[in-house]
């Protein structure tokens, strides 16, 4: 070997170091950048987790608002009264509705035996199973099972704004025990 070999190979070899040392330093910022990348990804996601949780327990509790208020009930008795207070006074009415259904059948049946079971009916089979019940009866639509067709006629929409309001396609018909009453 020459000493322009042993220079090149030298500088080449320094000029390799320094690129490696430059990369080395390119690699860090660029995983600081992706580690601040991440975690405002991470702080996002869980913001928006947060708003879709808190718009879920709105419409729940405007969906259901008698649980909730019996919820917030709840809670607040446990506030301000202690879960030793609750836990006495939901053993004492449940006693109560137990040592009254034992007694007396007719009346607790009359009283409150139907309410009792017509909750717990509502929240175990009813809600569950109504949008089935009413897709198999043909009294719902799922949105996803059929086309729109939108027609536009030119000649009517000119006289629309003067013409009376149609009415929608007549639903099916419905029969009830109450029909009379309500009718």
């Amino acid at each position: 070997m020459d000493a322009q070999t042993i220079v090149l190979v030298i500088a080449g070899g320094g000029a390799l170091g320094v690129v490696v040392w430059l990369l080395a330093k390119i690699g860090k910022a660029l995983i600081k950048v992706a580690e601040a990348l991440a975690a405002a990804a991470v702080v996002l996601f869980v913001v928006w987790m947060m708003i879709k949780s808190i718009v879920w327990a709105l419409r729940q509790v405007l969906t259901h608002w008698r649980t909730s208020l019996t919820l917030v009930a709840l809670g607040a008795w446990w506030h301000w009264w202690g879960w030793p207070s609750l836990a006495l006074t939901v053993s004492v009415v449940s006693g109560a509705l137990a040592g009254w259904r034992l007694l007396d059948l007719a009346s607790f049946d009359a009283w409150a035996g139907r309410h009792l079971r017509a909750w717990w009916l509502r929240w175990t089979v009813y809600s569950p199973k109504l949008p089935d019940w009413l897709h198999a009866c043909g009294l719902s639509i799922k949105p996803d099972a059929t086309p729109m067709v939108v027609t536009v006629d030119a000649a009517r929409a000119r006289h629309s704004s003067q013409s009376q309001p149609r009415a929608g396609p007549a639903p099916p018909g419905v029969r009830s025990p109450f029909g009379r009453l309500l009718g």
